[in-house]
């Protein structure tokens, strides 16, 4: 059964209080460790703990859930939190695999595609074929590797006074292209006009020629929409690019288009071929709990402790507390 697995990429977090002037906010990279740090009764173990919780009503919302969540958050004074979930969808041009099964990829805007066109592997810096002094042309350009990372940011905010009657809930719709994903890095072909050459009779033609080079756009997200029955409505099930089509075109020139014959051989009813979306809750570990986590694991907390002896040495190990994504 193919998986799309959303893992935590973002969260925020604002409690209460003047002591609390801004959020506290954070990036989870695969290997690139948060540290939360603080005096004691600071909320890092509370921060944690709402991180925790909040994920785990996203990724399988139940009233219990909904009921645990929101008592931490009244109880605990919580303004407000909210946790991205990060969906990568890859594109090869030869493979009907993830979006390339269901849409079709191509260039639709060569100018606000070329703004994110970097890297060349060939002939030096294309941005000398841009500049109009030089007499370049641009043509077509074609899509070979496309890494689309969808977002999906789901905030809480506690509301008082005359706003409370309104759900809590808000959700937002994002993306990204990286560098690099399941096929390699984003590529693309971009023919430009070398400029003129003549044949064996003489005659003047355009010398055209191509360039193979890398490409990346940062993240947009569309606006906030309010959830009002977290219950129903809350799972997350984004499939790709749904509902992004128009904003991908106009940030990136990049068009995906949903091709329907090609939806017509899904066969959504069968468990092995389905896709089947995944969201993982983060865990509230001890570090004692944490060293018994993989290797791979245990090398990042060793870095850590390399790096900043002062936890190391600090003897609170076995209480300090981290979050396993």
């Amino acid at each position: 059964m193919p998986t799309i697995e959303g893992q935590i990429s973002d969260f925020t977090f604002k409690r209460n209080g003047r002591e609390w002037k801004d959020e506290i906010s954070a990036t989870i990279d695969i290997n690139n460790p948060v540290i939360l740090t603080g005096i004691n009764g600071g909320g890092k173990t509370l921060t944690l703990r709402g991180i925790q919780l909040f994920s785990e009503l996203i990724s399988e919302p139940t009233e219990s859930k909904k009921e645990k969540f929101e008592k931490l958050m009244e109880e605990t004074g919580i303004k407000e939190i909210s946790l991205t979930y990060k969906m990568p969808w890859a594109y090869y041009w030869d493979s009907d695999e993830e979006i390339g099964q269901f849409y079709d990829i191509e260039v639709g805007d060569i100018d606000t595609f070329l703004t994110g066109f970097q890297g060349v592997r060939e002939y030096g810096d294309y941005a000398n074929y841009r500049n109009p002094k030089h007499g370049a042309d641009i043509g077509e350009a074609e899509i070979l590797v496309l890494n689309l990372n969808v977002y999906v940011e789901t905030k809480y905010t506690r509301k008082n006074g005359s706003g409370a009657y309104k759900s809590p809930y808000q959700r937002r719709i994002g993306y990204d292209i990286s560098d690099s994903g399941k096929f390699g890095h984003s590529q693309a072909t971009v023919e430009i006009q070398e400029g003129w050459d003549t044949d064996e009779d003489g005659n003047l033609y355009e010398d055209w020629d191509e360039l193979i080079g890398e490409f990346r756009f940062p993240r947009f997200f569309n606006k906030w929409k309010r959830i009002d029955d977290f219950i129903d409505s809350g799972t997350i099930i984004q499939f790709g690019p749904d509902e992004l089509e128009k904003s991908i075109l106009n940030n990136t020139g990049i068009k995906i288009e949903y091709n329907y014959q090609k939806f017509d051989d899904y066969q959504f009813w069968d468990a092995k071929k389905a896709y089947k979306f995944r969201m993982y809750p983060a865990l509230l570990l001890s570090i004692d709990e944490g060293y018994n986590l993989g290797l791979d694991k245990i090398q990042v907390l060793s870095k850590i402790n390399k790096d900043f002896p002062e936890f190391n040495n600090s003897g609170t190990r076995g209480r300090e507390k981290v979050i396993r994504n």
